[in-house]
Order: structure tokens, then sequence, then C-alpha cells
């Protein structure tokens, strides 16, 4: 009995850690997108130039992102890319569209391809 106690309560510890890494990683989004104006544009923008193939392809914003900081990255990216009469539903970041092809580059994505290699490395860090 006690040894049952014992595994449901590591279980339970485990759980807690497990749901504070997540945490960490939801607030890294919300920490991104939050950015001051001008390195959130210069974000976006590196962001663009580095997933651009053609450079002709369009830029997808959010609703908030693209009434707020849209046509300050079209300048920023020299005009080479254009913005997207559509919006994403996504926190931030961007979507670069070329027809029927897209290029992820939201900030939840990136975000989530970083969790494999950090998530120990964060729990290190919130736990030891």
């Amino acid at each position: 009995m006690e040894r049952i106690a014992r595994m449901e309560a590591k279980k339970s510890v485990l759980a807690l850690k497990q749901e504070m890494v997540s945490k960490s990683f939801d607030l890294a989004v919300q920490k991104i997108v939050e950015l001051p104006e001008e390195r959130y544009v210069a974000f976006l923008a590196k962001l663009a130039k580095e997933a651009s193939v053609t450079g002709d392809e369009e830029i997808v914003l959010n609703a908030r992102d693209k009434a707020a900081v849209g046509e300050k990255l079209v300048n920023a990216l020299g005009g080479k890319l254009h913005l997207s009469d559509s919006t994403g539903d996504f926190a931030g970041g961007l979507i670069l569209r070329r027809g029927n092809v897209e290029v992820n580059c939201t900030v939840e994505l990136l975000v989530e391809l970083c969790r494999s290699e950090m998530s120990s490395e964060i729990a290190g860090v919130l736990f030891e």
C-alpha cells in the first residue's frame, strides 16, 4: 500500500514538472510575440529572409501583426516580399506562401521545434 502511494506521488510530481516545462515554452511564445515593436519587426524580417526561396512569396501574418507591423515588415524587407490579403490563426511569426506551397515560420512551430532538445535542459534549471 505504501509502495503504491509512493508511486502515485512520483507520478504526480512528474506530471507537475511536465506541466511547468510546458508552461515555460508557452511563456517563450508569449515573450517573443510581446517583443518591442522594432525588435519584433527585425525578428520577422530575419525569419522571412531566411525562409524565402524565390523572393516573391507573400507574407501571411496574424490579424494583429498585419495591422500593427505589416507595412513596417515589408519596408524592412525592401519591398521584396508582399503582404497577403489573408491572415493566419497563430500567435506570432509568419507563413511564407507561394501558390499552394507554404513555409511555416510561426512562433509556435519554432518553439515546438526547440522543445525536444531543450526540455531536459529546462527541467534541469527548474528542478535541480
